[in-house]
């Protein structure tokens, strides 16, 4: 079955190409997906080039089979495994969408710390952000309170000249 494949919306527009049938390079795994075994981004997810134009593998794949992707919509991976090409596995939605889906996957897939080294949890409450990064507020504050009573040792004076608490 030969089919036309649009570009992505955030991709400078092309005219669109017949899909050339190299539809072979994926390998099936126990929960089903179609995992690409040809040339993969940084990020895992597979390429193929189509007409001389490179493509988005799961894209091909989904309007090879199911039909045109609408231009808002992007592609989901509902498996998670971003070198599958299973168009069962693939959904249209939104950023908005996807980007809501991805952050609550993050956590189930463990890719988000869910507590801190000490096993504090990191839930909001006793989390603070900066510059990206994510703090525990226990933590830190035990930190502080180590630094103050270190300072305390040494004194004013002590700190001034350079003494240290080996002196």
């Amino acid at each position: 079955m030969e089919a036309t494949i649009s570009q992505p919306p955030s991709r400078k527009a092309r005219p669109a190409r017949e899909s050339s049938g190299h539809f072979m390079q994926y390998i099936v795994d126990s929960n089903g997906c179609w995992v690409w075994q040809g040339w993969k981004t940084n990020r895992g997810y597979g390429m193929m080039k189509v007409g001389g134009i490179t493509y988005m593998a799961h894209r091909v794949f989904y309007e090879e089979r199911l039909g045109p992707i609408p231009a808002e919509l992007e592609i989901d991976h509902k498996c998670r495994v971003h070198s599958c090409v299973n168009p069962e596995h693939l959904e249209p939605v939104t950023h908005a969408e996807n980007m809501r889906r991805w952050a609550t996957a993050r956590v189930e897939l463990g890719l988000v710390a869910t507590a801190c080294t000490y096993g504090h949890p990191l839930d909001g409450v006793r989390t603070r952000s900066n510059g990206g990064g994510r703090y525990c507020k226990t933590c830190v504050r035990d930190s502080k309170r180590r630094q103050r009573a270190k300072e305390g040792l040494l004194g004013v004076a002590g700190k001034h000249y350079g003494a240290s608490q080996e002196d």
